[in-house]
């Protein structure tokens, strides 16, 4: 009897995982919907900003570097 209900319960929580991940994603939810626009925009941008500068290396610099390692 018990063995049957922890059975159940493991396959219950297994359907109930998988419907969720089918439907919801593995992240987020709902209220993340409208948001998730906004949250890669701030994403794009911050990455755009440490990419300007890049390693703070001068193009010769780089191009010595390259030169050496390819």
């Amino acid at each position: 009897m018990l063995g049957e209900i922890i059975l159940c319960a493991i396959i219950g929580l297994s359907l109930g995982t998988f419907i969720g991940i089918l439907f919801d994603g593995l992240g987020g939810g709902p209220g993340m919907g409208s948001t998730n626009k906004q949250y890669r925009q701030d994403i794009e941008v911050k990455v755009r900003e440490i990419l300007k500068d890049g390693t703070s290396s001068t193009k010769q610099e780089l191009q010595e570097w390259w030169d050496t390692y390819h």
